[in-house]
């Protein structure tokens, strides 16, 4: 097989890739690739072995997700402190992580007693996660930056569990 980038990055060079491999009996197909740049490496591909089918129809698990964009906002350090708080009183722990010239993750009670060097950080990152019980996880994510003002939760519906944010 040979490829191609279907888009350009300014300052970033791409080359044409090339690859070539083996089937196997088990129907798995082992070789090698390579870019006219110099990169190279192997690869392994397999073949999803499905198990047994039953005469039940199996359905996939439904995770409910739901996003919304705050626009243009402006946030101050108690602000995010007290989101994070509250995210907690649901979440056994938060995550804040703050890029200011460097990305830096800290647990809530960290953040809490970080002292910043700057007036402003570029991206302020919250994010929890925990198990539901059925080996899922609930996530929300929220981002504050230049770009993107976002908040994201994400669960199972099965179970009752449901995504909702406000404002």
């Amino acid at each position: 097989m040979t490829g191609q980038p279907q888009a350009q990055i300014e300052g970033v060079e791409f080359g044409q890739l090339s690859v070539t491999g083996t089937m196997n009996a088990k129907g798995e197909i082992n070789g090698d690739w390579q870019t006219t740049i110099g990169s190279a490496g192997t690869f392994v591909l397999f073949p999803h072995a499905a198990g047994e089918q039953t005469d039940d129809v199996q359905r996939a698990e439904q995770f409910h997700t739901a996003r919304f964009n705050f626009g243009a906002i402006e946030i101050d350090k108690e602000q995010i402190t007290e989101i994070a708080e509250n995210i907690r009183r649901e979440f056994p722990s938060v995550i804040v992580t703050e890029v200011a010239g460097t990305e830096q993750a800290r647990y809530l009670e960290d953040f809490k007693q970080l002292q910043f060097t700057v007036d402003r950080a570029e991206i302020i990152k919250i994010f929890a996660q925990k198990p539901d019980g059925s080996g899922a996880n609930q996530v929300i994510s929220i981002e504050f930056g230049p770009q993107v003002n976002t908040a994201m939760t994400q669960g199972r519906t099965r179970r009752g569990y449901s995504a909702s944010l406000r404002r």
